[in-house]
C-alpha cells in the first residue's frame, strides 16, 4: 500500500495533516487549534 491509498483512509488523511504541524513542546496550541477547527467545520458551525 502507498502513501496515496493510505491517505484515502480517514484516519491516515488526519495523521497526515496534524504531521505537517511542527509538534514541539511550543506548538500545542496550533494543533489544538488544528482539532478544534476540524470538528467545528464538521458540525457546521
Amino acid at each position: 500500500m502507498d502513501l496515496e491509498e493510505l491517505i484515502k483512509d480517514r484516519v491516515f488523511y488526519y495523521f497526515s495533516c496534524l504531521s505537517k504541524i511542527p509538534h514541539g513542546s511550543r506548538n500545542t496550541k496550533q494543533i489544538s487549534d488544528h482539532c478544534v477547527g476540524g470538528v467545528k467545520r464538521k458540525r457546521g458551525r
